[in-house]
């Protein structure tokens, strides 16, 4: 939220996508139950056009600020439930937990997803701009409590990405991601950029992309703006 507030300007376009992106994939679909993967501040996400529209809108992400509670009993068909949509967190932990008291090695082949939730019932699911950010916040607890090897790295970050692309219905959902980090410095050139998906299940369907600027106070990365650029397929 507090780069939200400093960029706001140059959040406008991607949010604002993103929104009609969402309105547009379930335009022509039914229009019982709606599933929002990653919903965080709702920034992206148009709540209350689907709350007219949907019979119930469902809210998926580990932790719902104060404000979406306030929100979801006002609007009065939405459900939050906080949940791991990774479905990596509670392994990695026992992961990390067991490696410590054997003095075993880690190995991120025995890593298999949990989820205490399931997507039947669902005429629309939404990936918002999570796929990126599900293997993040893990990957460093990893290295901070242990040792894990590059190849470990993203051998794990394929994994989670492709679990993620997997739990989607299939002609049912759609994906929005960021895809790509760009680093651009003060004249608007791409300096350098870099993937940042480690699966190639992405569907071929992509239907729109755009630029986001993250970040373009040289906070996120002291020498180089940052831009992402972010697609919507399809699944």
């Amino acid at each position: 939220m507090r780069r939200y507030i400093r960029e706001i300007d140059q959040w406008k376009s991607h949010l604002e996508n993103t929104r009609k992106a969402i309105l547009k994939f379930a335009s022509n679909k039914r229009k019982n139950k709606v599933a929002i993967l990653g919903s965080g501040w709702l920034l992206d996400v148009p709540l209350n056009e689907l709350s007219e529209t949907f019979k119930e809108v469902w809210l998926f992400d580990i932790k719902h600020p104060s404000p979406v509670y306030r929100k979801a009993e006002k609007l009065g068909n939405v459900r939050l439930v906080e949940t791991d949509v990774s479905g990596f967190a509670v392994p990695v932990f026992g992961l990390v937990k067991n490696s410590k008291k054997s003095g075993s090695k880690l190995d991120v082949n025995s890593l298999s997803p949990k989820f205490d939730f399931n997507l039947e019932g669902f005429d629309v699911v939404v990936s918002c701009n999570i796929l990126n950010q599900l293997d993040i916040i893990l990957i460093d607890y990893l290295k901070k409590e242990c040792k894990i090897s590059a190849s470990d790295e993203s051998q794990l970050r394929r994994l989670i990405q492709e679990t993620h692309m997997n739990l989607l219905p299939k002609n049912k959902s759609c994906l929005i991601s960021d895809v790509e980090e760009q680093w651009v410095d003060s004249d608007g050139q791409i300096q350098q950029q870099k993937s940042l998906v480690y699966t190639d299940k992405l569907s071929a369907n992509m239907k729109e992309s755009w630029i986001w600027h993250f970040d373009n106070y040289f906070t996120y990365n002291t020498k180089y703006k940052t831009w992402f650029n972010v697609i919507c397929i399809d699944c």
